[in-house]
C-alpha cells in the first residue's frame, strides 16, 4: 500500500527572483529588529523570537531563500533554550521549533532536520503545563506525520507503531463534527493497513477498515 508519506519528494518553495532582497531582509532583522526585542532574560523575549521566526518562515515560503529558513530555525532554537520546562509557553515554543524544522526538512530532505523536528514535537507533548490556546491534538497528529515519514525512510517498526498511536489519539480527541477528524482517521487507517500487512494482524486490518468507514461517513 502506498501511504501519503510513502513516496517522499522534497517540497521546495519556488525560488525567489532576488536573493539580494532576501539577504537584505536578514540584515535588517539582525541589525534592527533583534536589538529592539525584549532584552535577554525578559520573559517576553522567547515569544518574540518565535514570532519573528514565524514571520521569516512566511518570507521563506514566498521566496525560497534557504538562509531565511535557517535564521528562523536558529531563532526558534534560541527561544526554546530560553523557555523553562515549567513555563506554560514551553509546549508552544517547542512546537514552533518542530514546525520550522519540518519546513526545512520538506525542502532539503535532511535526516537531521527530521530527527530534530521529532524531538521538538515530543518535547512539546511532554511539557507539564501548556497555555489553554495550545492545540495538543494537532501536535499529536504532526508528530504522527513525522514518525511516519521516518518509518517510510528507515523501516523502523517503532516509528510505525508511534505513528499509529499518535493518529489514534488525535482522532479520539477530535470531535466527530470537526473536519480534521477525517484526516486523522484516514492517516490512522493507512498506517494500520501498513502494519497489518507487515505483521498479518487482522486486528490492525479490522481497525483500519473501521477507521476508513468512519472517515468516509458524512457527519450529520
Amino acid at each position: 500500500m502506498t501511504t501519503w508519506w510513502g513516496q517522499e519528494q522534497p517540497e521546495r518553495p519556488a525560488p525567489g527572483a532576488d536573493r539580494q532582497a532576501d539577504r537584505a531582509v536578514l540584515e535588517l532583522v539582525r541589525a534592527e529588529v533583534l536589538p529592539r526585542l525584549p532584552p535577554e532574560g525578559h520573559p517576553a523575549r522567547a515569544t518574540a523570537l518565535v514570532d519573528l521566526g514565524r514571520q521569516l518562515v512566511a518570507d521563506y515560503e514566498a521566496n525560497g531563500c534557504a538562509e531565511v529558513v535557517d535564521e528562523a530555525v536558529a531563532l526558534c532554537r534560541r527561544a526554546l533554550r530560553d523557555t523553562p520546562v515549567a513555563d506554560v509557553r514551553r509546549a508552544a515554543h517547542a512546537e514552533a521549533l518542530g514546525a520550522v524544522l519540518t519546513k526545512r526538512f520538506h525542502a532539503t530532505g535532511s535526516a537531521n532536520d527530521l530527527n530534530d523536528a521529532i524531538v521538538a514535537y515530543r518535547d512539546a507533548l511532554r511539557a507539564p503545563r501548556a497555555d489553554s490556546t495550545w492545540d495538543r491534538t494537532a501536535c499529536q497528529a504532526a508528530l504522527g506525520d513525522l514518525v511516519g515519514r521516518r518509518y517510510a525512510r528507515t523501516g523502523r517498526r517503532a516509528d510505525l507503531d508511534e505513528a499509529i498511536s499518535r493518529y489514534r489519539t488525535a482522532a479520539h480527541k477530535t470531535p466527530r463534527s470537526h473536519p480534521t477528524r477525517r484526516t486523522y482517521l484516514t492517516r490512522l487507517a493507512e498506517a494500520l493497513t501498513v502494519r497489518g500487512k507487515l505483521t498479518g494482524s487482522t486486528l490492525d486490518l479490522d481497525e483500519a477498515t473501521d477507521a476508513t468507514a468512519e472517515a468516509t461517513t458524512p457527519t450529520p
